[in-house]
């Protein structure tokens, strides 16, 4: 029998000895080896309880990192985007958000920013690899590289286009794991005409001046007597219809040119082979 008076622990019992055994308060027995009389003080009954505490924290450690703490653990994650689109004003700045959960450095991974089948910037061993980024793109994309050490890769977009809007993709990958997450932007403005648009405009009306200067030119030799010079009028006629040929074919290539410039990627990659 023990009794708690004074800050000690006094014991009575048998003439036999009963050892106080830690082992046994581990497995849900008390037992002691006082004699009669003897008093435990409460030092004495620390230093017993000590294997226990530490039993106990290390226990406590082991299921942290385990069950709180799995993903980190097994060197997975999930990637996080906004919940709903991102406004942006026209020739303005846009930033595409993208975190890691849990947070964790991504210097070391991969991450990949597309817009449909466009690279729109791609970050791989450290560095940003422009070189497989679209042309569209280029010079207007920037990876916020100081957030990167907590799992932030928000993408910046300068110089904002309407042809920027859509639903982005954002892919970090880190060895054999990866996840991906959308986001979308809204473009609002109005974007003036394309160069090259006016300059193909420009280039029709021309063409259309001189067609008109050359049927002047036709029915004033007609009214002026050279009717009845067919060998005149034949030549004359193919001589028009060879200009505005050549002319016609010049901008159906300038403008075949310009189209293929604006909307084909260079190089030609896909958002698989990057991966």
């Amino acid at each position: 029998m023990f009794l708690c008076m004074n800050g000690s622990l006094r014991a009575w019992g048998r003439r036999n000895e009963y050892k106080l055994n830690w082992r046994g308060i581990l497995n849900g027995s008390l037992g002691s080896s006082l004699h009669k009389g003897d008093l435990v003080s409460f030092q004495d009954v620390m230093e017993i309880l000590s294997p226990l505490g530490a039993f106990l924290s290390n226990s406590l450690v082991a299921f942290f990192f385990l069950f709180m703490m799995p993903k980190i653990a097994l060197g997975q994650f999930s990637v996080i985007g906004p919940t709903g689109p991102i406004q942006a004003s026209l020739r303005g700045e846009a930033e595409l958000p993208c975190y890691l959960s849990p947070p964790q450095s991504a210097q070391h991974m991969k991450v990949i920013w597309s817009l449909s089948t466009r690279v729109v910037h791609l970050y791989r061993d450290g560095e940003d690899q422009l070189g497989d980024q679209h042309s569209d793109y280029q010079g207007r994309t920037v990876l916020l590289r100081d957030a990167m050490t907590s799992g932030n890769v928000t993408l910046k977009i300068l110089d904002v286009k309407l042809m920027d809007a859509g639903k982005y993709t954002c892919v970090i990958a880190n060895g054999f794991h990866q996840e991906q997450a959308d986001v979308e932007l809204k473009v609002s403005g109005d974007e003036p005409e394309a160069p090259a648009v006016v300059l193909t405009s420009f280039m029709l009306l021309i063409v259309l001046l001189v067609l008109l200067s050359l049927m002047y030119l036709d029915l004033l030799l007609f009214f002026q007597g050279y009717l009845y010079d067919w060998t005149f009028m034949y030549g004359l006629t193919s001589s028009v219809t060879s200009v505005m040929l050549v002319i016609l074919n010049s901008v159906s290539v300038y403008s075949f040119r310009r189209l293929v410039t604006t909307h084909n990627q260079s190089p030609e990659l896909t958002i698989r082979e990057l991966l």
